[in-house]
């Protein structure tokens, strides 16, 4: 399942801001960094994506996984996450920063309720 981004962001530090659709319907506003971006010590719900330019000239975006963390500056791979996602060519993290961890399981399960990451799998 894809997703859109905003055809402007590559103007931008970071990749720019993009909505994820939960299977609530709820939009969660997510900014779109490279993987190799310092997020610093935030808590916040994260989707790693393939990011590729689209007919449109703008760029899509691949779910591969979806994670959580109450802090991104200590979130380390699995062995199984780091092979799949190069497996799955991840190439752009999203972040959605939320320090209540209620909050960001909640959210998880949304986003994968609407999708079948297959880093999640």
């Amino acid at each position: 399942m894809n997703f859109y981004a905003n055809s402007n962001d590559s103007i931008m530090a970071n990749y720019g801001n993009i909505v994820i659709l939960g299977a609530s319907g709820t939009e969660y506003e997510f900014t779109a960094y490279s993987p190799s971006t310092d997020l610093g010590r935030v808590g916040a719900v994260y989707v790693a994506t393939y990011r590729h330019i689209n007919p449109n000239g703008g760029y899509s975006h691949t779910v591969k996984y979806i994670g959580q963390t109450g802090n991104m500056a200590d979130r380390l791979l699995t062995h199984t996450e780091a092979d799949c996602f190069w497996k799955e060519r991840v190439n752009c993290i999203c972040v959605l920063k939320e320090e209540n961890g209620q909050k960001r399981s909640e959210i998880k399960v949304d986003l994968l309720s609407n999708y079948s990451p297959a880093c999640n799998e």
